[in-house]
């Protein structure tokens, strides 16, 4: 029987999270399945892109949200009367 590989499969392959055995009947599926082959590049492009993007600076926005968090906790956590 033939094993249905699945998009947290070729997730698990691009992270080589699989073992040597399943490895190779996923390579092999591969190699026999087109819409596997197809699903597996569009994430293997994705998987690539995610290593090579830069992570941007906090928006204004976000540091808002921060400086609010922050002082909210600073005021909650102060002891009322001394």
């Amino acid at each position: 029987m033939t094993k249905t590989f699945t998009q947290n499969d070729i997730i698990r392959y691009l992270y080589n999270e699989m073992g040597t055995d399943e490895s190779i009947a996923f390579f092999r599926s591969l190699e026999t399945d087109a819409e596997l082959r197809q699903d597996y590049q569009e994430n293997k492009r994705v998987f690539q892109c995610l290593d090579t993007t830069e992570i941007a600076a906090p928006s204004r926005v976000l540091n808002k949200i921060l400086n609010f968090s922050r002082n909210y906790n600073q005021k909650t956590n102060t002891k009322v009367g001394g």
